[in-house]
C-alpha cells in the first residue's frame, strides 16, 4: 500500500543520512571488510575474471594492480578514513527512490514529504515494451 511505500522511504531516507552524517559502525566495518576479504580469491578465479579486472582498470583509470591489491586497501579501510571518503561521494541532502505503485495515489503523498527536487512518472506499459 502507498502507506508501507512512503514509510519505507522516510526510513531508508533517516538511514542514508546517517550514514552520511556518522558513518559505519566500527562492527559493521570490520564485518563488511571480513565478507569482502573472504571474496577476494573468487573475484580473479578465472581468466575471464582477470581479463574483466585488466580492462576494468584501463576503462576506469584506475592504477595498473588496482584490483590484485584488492586485499591491501581493504585491510586500510578505517572508520577515520571512510568518513573522508563517504563525504566525497555522499550528500545527504541527494537520494533517489524508485516507487511502485498508482501514481495517482502516491505523487500527492509523495509531495508531502516536503523536501523533494521532482517526481517522474513511468507507466508501467513502458517497460512491458
Amino acid at each position: 500500500t502507498k502507506k508501507y511505500a512512503i514509510d519505507a522511504f522516510k526510513l531508508a531516507r533517516e538511514l542514508f543520512t546517517q550514514y552520511v552524517v556518522f558513518g559505519v559502525p566500527p562492527s559493521e566495518l570490520e564485518a563488511a571488510k571480513k565478507a569482502l576479504i573472504n571474496q577476494a580469491p573468487f573475484l580473479v578465479e578465472t581468466s575471464d575474471d582477470q581479463m574483466t579486472h585488466i580492462l576494468d582498470e584501463e576503462i576506469r583509470g584506475a592504477p595498473k594492480g588496482y584490483f590484485s591489491d584488492f586485499v591491501g586497501r581493504v585491510y586500510k579501510v578505517h572508520t577515520e578514513n571512510s568518513l573522508e571518503a563517504r563525504k566525497k561521494i555522499h550528500d545527504q541532502t541527494w537520494l533517489a527512490a524508485v516507487f511502485m505503485g498508482d501514481a495517482k495515489e502516491l505523487t500527492p503523498e509523495i509531495k508531502k514529504l516536503g523536501d523533494i527536487e521532482s517526481i517522474k512518472v513511468i507507466p508501467v506499459n513502458d517497460f512491458l515494451k
